[in-house]
């Protein structure tokens, strides 16, 4: 099951059809990982929380970008009180309960994989020391579900630092988003071809899906929408949205 640890919605931009893809991007995994036969297709929830993770980091930096406060020590310590407690407390309870079941061999490898948890680096870990995502030998990698919060953590790594170059470089936001879709798409193709594991389990590879959640704030920002071919997508995108807070106010 993925980390399924994203940015919080602040009350004044709720969005419940967020919540609501949440909602189904959980159920869907929960489903998958109990009953797989039932929804054998389940686990593309992790992908769509991928995407939404995307749309909700680029929607509250370019918000900040547009106001002028936006600040990377405030963007990693949102993110740092958000996501080190729970890991914390996860990576203590595992190694507590490692201890009490696990043999001396097993112990000692769920101490190199909680090494590499804690330094959001469990997808590199599982890259070097797996079979993949279905290898049966994963049975005892209990922190293996933290390759997805390894991703997201390595995309806010770079990202905000990327956002903020090309706003001030005449905002040029769009085009290069699409761009770095397209490569980290071809190498996603690539890999698949080459390293299944790599392709599943690797940030160049996987940034396409957290990149469509990119363009998708992109387009509905004005700021950075407003000229180009994108022009009557966003406008349509932005009436739409308009309409449904209306109709719900």
């Amino acid at each position: 099951m993925s980390s399924l640890i994203l940015p919080p919605i602040k009350p004044s931009h709720y969005r419940p059809d967020i919540d609501g893809l949440r909602a189904i991007a959980i159920v869907s995994v929960v489903i998958f990982h109990t009953f797989p036969t039932q929804l054998p297709g389940g686990f593309v929830g992790v992908d769509v929380f991928f995407v939404i993770s995307g749309y909700l980091i680029s929607t509250i930096i370019f918000r900040s970008l547009e106001k002028e406060s936006f600040s990377f020590l405030d963007f990693y310590a949102r993110r740092i009180r958000r996501i080190f407690p729970a890991l914390a407390f996860l990576l203590l309870g595992v190694i507590l309960l490692g201890s009490l079941f696990l043999t001396p061999e097993e112990f000692k490898n769920l101490g190199k994989q909680t090494i590499y948890g804690s330094a959001f680096g469990e997808n590199i870990f599982l890259i070097r020391h797996s079979g993949g995502y279905w290898d049966t030998a994963t049975e005892m990698k209990p922190l293996m579900h933290l390759w997805t919060l390894a991703v997201e953590e390595q995309y806010y790594i770079f990202y905000p630092l990327l956002c903020w170059i090309l706003w001030k470089v005449k905002k040029r936001v769009l085009p290069l988003l699409c761009v770095l879709w397209l490569v980290s798409f071809g190498f996603d193709l690539y890999q698949s071809q080459t390293s299944s594991i790599v392709a599943f389990f690797s940030l160049h590879t996987r940034f396409w899906e957290l990149c469509t959640g990119c363009i998708l704030a992109a387009l509905v920002n004005p700021s950075i929408s407003s000229k180009g071919l994108v022009q009557p997508i966003a406008s349509k995108l932005r009436e739409e949205r308009a309409r449904e807070l209306g109709g719900g106010g």
